[in-house]
């Protein structure tokens, strides 16, 4: 018996969705670095994890991902492969 291996997620995707992908990840990684070197000097001296600063930034990606998402499949671009 022959198996037939899934392609990997980015094989799944066609151009459009490779560049919307790519696109929120920089959004992602430079928006995480703006918020903490604007966010961290207003706070008192301590520790504090980075997943506390990280965490609002991506979770407005992930939204931003999604309605993106929606509305060019809305309009006919294809995010993934048939």
């Amino acid at each position: 018996m022959e198996t037939k291996q899934q392609p990997p997620l980015l094989g799944k995707l066609t151009f459009a969705g490779r560049l919307l992908l790519l696109i929120h990840l920089v959004l992602f990684v430079g928006g995480s670095a703006l918020y903490i070197c604007d966010f961290i000097p207003q706070l008192p001296a301590g520790r504090y994890p980075v997943i506390m600063f990280v965490t609002p930034v991506g979770l407005g990606c992930f939204f931003l991902f999604l309605i993106l998402t929606w509305i060019l499949e809305r309009i006919g671009i294809r995010i993934y492969k048939q």
